[in-house]
Order: structure tokens, then sequence, then C-alpha cells
């Protein structure tokens, strides 16, 4: 096979109007060029926020895009694949990996008959290496490119670094049937540990996780803003740390058909099912008073410990600082679209709080605490409660984010063809 079928997004052009939506077209499949790359054949990607910005055509996106390599991108970063091909120092570690994490499962008896006490050389050596890994293992990637080298990156805070490249937006992504990655963002997870749907989208739940890292949950009270899929995991996450009791707010929009009772439906009936004890529509007639009344009378008037803002919304953040208690923490994920008002001196400053922002995933602290959560039943929780709620072919896309506008929509996965 030398063509495949790819969603992509024309690059934008300072004073041009960026094409709206994306084109399904056929692109040359990729091929390894450098010893430490990994060619992936993509089982399914999910659609993410950042995904529907693009397709959109957002301000924020196109900012970003400007800074892509190629004049089109192939879109999407959240995916669950097979190893097709890898050059040597990618084998090498690659074998490396197999061999630190499994090694010691005695009960694997296929793993153990493979690794057969060898070194990570020689397994990487063997021939037959490549095939073991398609048939036993299910591979996904961290896909934030970090430089490794700026003072961000040297001091362990990687995740943030100055010169991060993003797969599916500054490079191509994985919204196809093949792509290529460097071996040192990998992570293979042996078949029938975690469900491909659920691998799919790790990186979106790193996300929450992070967001989760940000405090010690055992014993606090919590408030999330935005129930979309991260907000929906961070809220899975909690109950599983031990909050004693969480609160979540959604919006509805009737105007785009996600009215009230689709969101009690829906968001509200899912979030209840792992754990949040209360829900509000912020959308409804003095719901910032209900709001801020149903967390004094469950935190002896003293507000939460600590708020999560998942949504992206302006008005969100007066929310959060109305019902945070003095010396709580303010963590930050979701991206405002619209500038914020906020009176730092009396809502901040004097009242001791602790603002945190988050981006992506700490690597790889994070990605080891998630695949615990997931090996451990979160994984299933979570598709038992719908969070994969539509898949499509790739080449359905159109419907697929039909599905996200409308709010109909937690989880999307796209399948190539």
């Amino acid at each position: 096979m030398s063509t495949m079928q790819a969603l992509i997004k024309p690059r934008p052009v300072s004073g041009e109007s960026w094409h709206e939506g994306l084109i399904y077209t056929e692109k040359p499949v990729p091929e390894i060029r450098r010893s430490n790359e990994v060619k992936v054949k993509v089982v399914m990607g999910a659609m993410c926020g950042t995904d529907v910005g693009i397709y959109h055509s957002r301000e924020s996106l196109r900012m970003e895009m400007l800074h892509a390599e190629q004049n089109e991108v192939i879109t999407g970063h959240e995916f669950c694949g097979e190893v097709s091909d890898a050059g040597s120092l990618a084998r090498e570690h690659l074998a490396r990996m197999v061999h630190e994490r499994y090694r010691s499962h005695a009960g694997d008896t296929v793993l153990q008959e493979f690794i057969r006490g060898r070194d990570y050389r020689d397994i990487a050596q063997d021939p037959d290496f490549l095939d073991f890994l398609q048939e036993h293992f299910y591979i996904t990637s961290e896909m934030h490119m970090v430089c490794g080298v700026c003072y961000t990156c040297r001091t362990g805070n990687g995740h943030a670094c100055q010169n991060t490249r993003i797969k599916g937006v500054h490079e191509d992504g994985i919204f196809t049937e093949y792509t290529i990655l460097p071996a040192g963002n990998t992570t293979l997870i042996r078949k029938g540990e975690i469900p491909p749907e659920v691998i799919a989208f790790m990186d979106a739940f790193g996300n929450a996780v992070h967001t989760a890292q940000t405090t010690d949950l055992m014993g606090t009270t919590l408030a999330i803003l935005g129930l979309g899929v991260q907000g929906l995991m961070a809220a899975a996450i909690a109950e599983r740390s031990g909050a004693s009791y969480i609160i979540a707010t959604d919006f509805a929009h009737p105007e785009m058909g996600f009215t009230h009772e689709k969101l009690e439906k829906d968001r509200f009936r899912v979030a209840k099912n792992i754990g949040v004890d209360d829900c509000i529509d912020m959308a409804e007639p003095d719901a910032h008073q209900k709001l801020v009344s149903t967390v004094m009378n469950n935190t002896n008037n003293g507000g939460v410990d600590v708020v999560y803002e998942m949504s992206g919304s302006a008005s969100a953040y007066n929310d959060a600082l109305d019902i945070i208690r003095t010396g709580g923490t303010f963590s930050l994920l979701g991206l405002p679209s619209d500038p914020i008002t906020l009176d730092f001196s009396e809502k901040v400053i004097f009242r001791d709080i602790t603002i945190k922002g988050v981006i992506g995933r700490r690597m790889f602290q994070t990605w080891e605490t998630m695949y615990r959560l997931l090996k451990s039943g979160m994984a299933d929780l979570m598709l038992e409660n719908g969070f994969v709620s539509h898949k499509y072919p790739l080449s359905e896309y159109e419907k697929a984010f039909d599905a996200h506008d409308s709010g109909d929509a937690i989880k999307v996965v796209l399948i190539p063809e």
C-alpha cells in the first residue's frame, strides 16, 4: 500500500480566510526515516476539543497552526494503534519497555515464553519481535513533542516545554491509517489490560489525571465546572481518590438542541453514576445562587477546598471564586475563548487562593498513574457509563463533529477504513 485516506486541515495563511471544516483525502503512507522512529497502524482515534477547534477554524487554533511544518496537516492526536515497523533504536526502546514492565508477570505465560530471561537487546534483535508486538500489544503515545534541552525540560517539567510541537496541530497526526512517532514518546499496553476504545483517549484522560495531581483529594470537597469528557473523567478520578463531596456544573444550550432534559439524561446521569453528589445546570434561572447555596449547605458554609475549571467558560471563573473556601486551590484546564475580568485583590489575594494552570500530562509520571488507574477498573467504569458514546468510520467524520456540536457526544471514536 502506497497511499492511505486521511483527514487534513490546510495550514492558515496570514491575511486570508481559513478553510472551514476538514478534507478527507488520499495521502502517501509515511515511512521511517530515523532509527528512533516507530511506524504505527492506527486502530482507532478519538476526537477532542482541539480537533473541534481546528474543524471550526477557531482563532486560537489558527494561531497555532500558522506554525505547522507543512501546507496541510493530518489532524487528530488521541489514538490506539499497533506497531507496524520500527527503526533499530526504536526496536531497542520498545524491547526495553516490554522487558521492564512485563518480565516479572509470572502469570503471563505467553510473555514469559517470549522473554525467556533474555536481555532487552537480545529481544530487540529477535526477527519475530515486531510480529510479537503486533499480536500482543497496543501502542499509544504522548503527542506533545518536547525539545528535552530547554530549562523547563531539564528541570523535570517537559510537559510545559517552551518548544513543544503537537502532533495533529503542528505536525501530521492520527486521523489516518498510519503515522510515524518517536519511540521515546510511546507506551505499550498488553492487549486485554485496557480496552482499545479507552486507550484511544488516554491522552485526554491524562489531562484529567494531571489536573487531579495538582491537589491531594483525600477527604476534600470539590467542584468541577464543566462536564464534558474532561470533567467527567476528573469526577471519576476524584471519587476514586477519596473526595468527600463533589458538585459539578454544566450548561444546557437549547438553541443547539442540547436541552436541560438532555443534560440531565446524559451528562448528569453519568456524573452521578460515577460519584458526583450534586449537578447544576448553569443555564437555569438563579443557577449561580443555587450553586452557592448548595455548596455552602454541604461545606459548613466554608466553601469547597478545590475547584477544577474544565469548561473554558469566562463566567465559570466568577462561579469558582464565589464557592471556593479561603486558602483553597483553583486548578484550570479549560481554555477561555473570551477575556476574563476578576477582582484579584478581593477574590484571590486577600483570600489566599492558589491558582494552578494545567497543560498536557507530566511526562511520564501522569502516564504511569493513568495506566494503573485504568487497569485497576476505571476503564471498565467509563465504558459501562457510556463515555465512548459514538463510533464512526473515518470517512463519516462530519457525523462525528455534528454529534459533538449537538451536545449528544461524550467521546467520539473514528475508525480508519
